[in-house]
């Protein structure tokens, strides 16, 4: 996965991305100035995932591009007061093993994805996001929204992605887009490894 997204005017303000190894995340007005990464593997047993409300693979599931593993811990699927179907998938944090919920609501008729929720043990609402304008792509015949709202109420923040231009599967793809970029003046912290506490001198 890779979403880059800017300005006109600025440039590039956000960078977010994966590859078989690891991911990462650049915001250019992050303070302090840091690009995160994490091998896949060393995040899930570090005390950066316990920190962290959503796992970073939801942020690819949000997009649309959603899998329930066969062998999960599944229920349902139930139908909602709009007469759609929801599945609700159990999991549990590797790193504390506290009771996850995650919530995929599935349109009845079409079969695409328009909701998926996360909760944490109490039932609290970790995030949320919505999809709409749903298009089957003629080449690959994959649906994807082009419209996704993305609530994360901890952070009090909400996204709306806007992917008129989306491309699936392109043919000509940069050597690099899988490969975790440099910023200059923007220091490396591996959260795998203990690096997500920021100096005492510096807010978070």
């Amino acid at each position: 996965m890779r979403l880059q997204a800017g300005t006109g005017l600025t440039g590039g303000e956000l960078d977010v991305g994966s590859n078989e190894e690891l991911f990462w995340f650049w915001m250019r007005r992050g303070d302090p100035p840091t690009v995160y990464f994490a091998r896949h593997h060393e995040f899930q047993a570090s005390s950066a995932h316990a920190a962290m409300p959503v796992d970073p693979q939801w942020l690819v599931e949000a997009l649309g591009l959603v899998y329930l593993e066969p062998a999960g811990q599944h229920e349902g699927p139930y139908r909602t007061p709009e007469g759609h179907w929801q599945i609700n998938t159990i999991v549990h944090s590797p790193v504390t093993g506290e009771r996850i919920r995650k919530v995929t609501i599935v349109h009845a008729a079409a079969g695409w994805v328009l909701q998926q929720q996360i909760y944490d043990g109490r039932e609290q609402l970790l995030a949320r996001a919505i999809a709409g304008r749903h298009v089957r792509d003629p080449q690959s015949g994959a649906i994807l929204p082009r419209q996704i709202d993305v609530h994360w109420p901890p952070a009090a923040l909400t996204i709306r992605l806007e992917l008129d231009d989306l491309t699936v599967n392109p043919a000509n793809l940069s050597p690099g887009l899988w490969t975790k970029p440099e910023y200059p003046g923007y220091a490396n912290v591996d959260l795998g490894r203990g690096g997500l506490a920021a100096p005492a001198s510096r807010r978070p």
